[in-house]
């Protein structure tokens, strides 16, 4: 049974639509045509002023947008999923995780409380903070983000991009504007960032992977680990390293200078004006490489949009692998207690006839050797359940009910 329609409205003018609070997941879809239609059970709509609707929905909302309505989200309880929207959006706060695919405006956030995937914006995207990863796609604008709680993926942004603290590992590539980061708390790998570069802390590696254009200025303060930097073909580079660093230099034509607090590497004809990277200190070693030496980033994949089924079926497949094995492990390790059970049963059996016999028998050494080679029945049964339990094997139980027939 589908969400029930509860406005239907068609838009010719601007339109500011503002969604107060929907508790579970809210989808914002770019409409084709002129006509506004909110979906929802429970939902509630009202005409607040001229050119201006607020919602609420206390259960999943469904929103088709058409190209004249700007959207403002204050509180999603559920995910928050947007695409093909023309006019602008803003979300205040999605207890969740948020999708943006396509996106003909600028964008702005407040808080994502889980994942956040932003693809394809045509105009600046502005986020506050984000609790778990942040991956940026294709942005024709500039980036600013405050807080990012997990990893951080940007690929292919045309204008600068600002970053303040990535709680992990950061992956940037392809970004035309100038970089601007505080902290990294991981690895930190750079491709291609075209413009200046200036990242403050990192906590770990970093890979630097650019072209070193002429004038451009790479600087780093503090970094907690190894260095590795790639020069291609024909670049001219100066880099300027703390003299207490191992360096591995595996390219030609290099001068190295070595001086008390710095030094020196000159890569290729260096001129005034040349590109140049700064480390001010760095805790593991350095490495120079060439454009033969091939890396890449852990980072570079592409998540699908049904990353999480996947992987729901993959652990379904495992499970269901695994308890098939334990339930083969466990039939198998019955059937092998039972055996140690019944001989153990009729051996004792037998050693009880043989000490019970009449003859010219000492009783005070038979008493003494049947009472220190009887099992009783509730020791066999405490070393069965823990065979049962997994406590021991069955090799084990099997030297333990030896070793108390002997004592």
């Amino acid at each position: 049974m589908g969400e029930q329609v509860v406005w239907r409205e068609r838009v010719a003018a601007p339109l500011q639509l503002n969604i107060v609070y929907i508790s579970g997941d809210l989808v914002l879809e770019g409409s084709p045509t002129d006509e506004l239609v909110i979906s929802g059970d429970g939902a509630q709509v009202e005409r607040v002023a001229e050119g201006q609707l607020r919602l609420e929905c206390d259960t999943d909302c469904h929103v088709r947008v058409p190209r004249a309505v700007s959207v403002r989200v204050e509180t999603v309880g559920g995910d928050l999923r947007a695409t093909d929207l023309v006019s602008g959006l803003t979300v205040e706060q999605c207890h969740a995780d948020l999708v943006v695919r396509t996106l003909s405006a600028s964008l702005q956030i407040q808080s994502v409380a889980a994942d956040a995937r932003i693809a394809e914006v045509q105009g600046d995207v502005q986020i506050g903070a984000v609790g778990g990863d942040l991956t940026l796609r294709h942005i024709n604008g500039a980036i600013y983000v405050e807080q990012v709680g997990a990893d951080l993926d940007v690929k292919h942004v045309s204008g600068a991009c600002a970053v303040r603290s990535v709680g992990a590992d950061a992956c940037l590539k392809d970004v035309r504007g100038a970089l601007k980061i505080e902290q990294v708390s991981g690895d930190a790998v750079l491709t291609d960032v075209l413009e200046n570069c200036t990242v403050d802390r990192i906590g770990s590696d970093l890979v630097l992977d650019v072209p070193f254009a002429d004038g451009k200025r790479y600087q780093f303060g503090t970094i907690g680990a190894d260095v590795l930097v790639k020069v291609r073909n024909g670049n001219a580079v100066i880099l300027h390293l703390p003299s207490g660093a191992e360096k591995t230099i595996n390219v030609r034509s290099v001068q190295l200078e070595r001086g008390t607090k710095t030094d020196t590497i000159r890569v290729g004809e260096c001129s005034e004006g040349c590109a140049e990277v700064t480390i001010k200190a760095l805790g593991g070693d350095f490495e120079l490489v060439g454009q033969s030496r091939v890396f890449s980033s852990t980072f570079e994949f592409s998540m699908p949009d049904n990353l999480g089924e996947i992987i729901s079926s993959q652990i379904s497949q495992q499970l269901s692998r695994l308890e098939q094995t334990l339930s083969q492990q466990s039939e198998r390790m019955a059937r092998r207690a039972e055996a140690v059970a019944g001989r153990t049963a009729e051996r004792a059996k037998r050693d009880k006839q043989a000490w019970t016999w009449s003859g010219e028998v000492n009783v005070t050494a038979a008493r003494r050797r049947t009472e220190s080679s009887n099992v009783t029945e509730a020791e066999r049964m405490a070393v069965l359940r823990m065979v049962e339990e997994r406590k021991i094997t069955i090799d084990e139980a099997e030297r333990l009910l030896a070793a108390l027939e002997g004592r």
